[in-house]
């Protein structure tokens, strides 16, 4: 059995659930929808821990019973109402300290099974900033950077606004919102919430390279109007825009990304460049 952690929005993962299906592989994805709703665990005698969960279809999974995890994304696999004690002020420290529980719990589950796992629940936020510096020192370009609260520090060229960590997503009704990467239009305040800037690069085209086994798979996306590509290509809802096709990195940027990859601690992972 392959068992897939992620979120219900990741089109990929439901991508990847079709083609093992396909193959009448046995696969299911925990997630929010499917969550584990009750868990047993037992560190004794044995040499290995006994693992064992239900997830909210029914589905009892040993540990026994899985050959591979594969770590998507996504933090919360857990349905536990503890949520509900930040409602209440007096409640708060409750619900901090449940917080701390099932971060703990978490941890130490996806530690269990980490011998069968792709990917790494630990890793799960990249740290952007710390990337950036690896990145530098692994010899690769990146782009100038900046960090600021004010706007008297901001860059005099054109530059755009990025999140520091992971994409915003906004679930309303049964739509999804995402923020996306803009150009730095006029500064409404002189301060504001500690943002990253970056000076903007015209592109030729956007590439992501998925490293799996040691191997990198990457793919460019290339614009029909160039203007598509000028800041977030995720802008444009129709894919007539652009066409998608494989490319071979040169093999001094793959050494280099190995290295930056190995640095990080990430088994596999995908890398976006231009």
């Amino acid at each position: 059995m392959i068992v897939i952690f992620s979120t219900q929005e990741d089109i990929s993962t439901h991508r990847v659930l079709e083609w093992l299906h396909y193959y009448k592989t046995s696969a299911v994805v925990i997630n929010e929808l499917n969550p584990i709703v009750d868990v047993f665990i037992e560190i004794g005698a044995l040499e290995q821990d006994e693992v064992s969960f239900v997830l909210s279809s029914g589905q009892k999974i040993s540990i026994k019973d899985i050959d591979v995890v594969w770590y998507r994304r996504g933090l919360h696999f857990f349905k536990f109402p503890y949520g509900r004690l930040n409602q209440h002020t007096h409640l708060q420290h409750f619900y901090f300290h449940l917080k701390s529980e099932y971060e703990n719990l978490s941890q130490y589950f996806f530690e269990l099974l980490r011998p069968l796992t792709i990917g790494d629940y630990n890793l799960a936020i990249p740290n952007k900033l710390l990337v950036l510096r690896e990145a530098k020192k692994c010899g690769l370009l990146i782009p100038e950077t900046r960090i600021i609260t004010d706007k008297k520090n901001a860059f005099e060229q054109t530059h755009i606004n990025k999140n520091i960590t992971e994409v915003v997503n906004v679930k309303y009704e049964k739509q999804l919102f995402y923020n996306r990467t803009t150009l730095q239009g006029a500064y409404e305040t002189n301060t504001f919430f500690p943002s990253l800037l970056q000076l903007n690069i015209k592109k030729f085209c956007e590439l992501r390279a998925f490293f799996f086994m040691d191997r990198f798979f990457t793919m460019a996306t290339m614009p029909d109007v160039m203007e598509v590509l000028e800041t977030d290509n995720r802008d444009i809802t129709s894919t007539k825009y652009f066409h998608r096709v494989a490319f071979d990195l040169p093999l001094e940027v793959e050494r280099k990304l190995t290295d930056l990859i190995t640095s990080l601690g990430y088994t596999t992972c995908s890398v976006d460049m231009i």
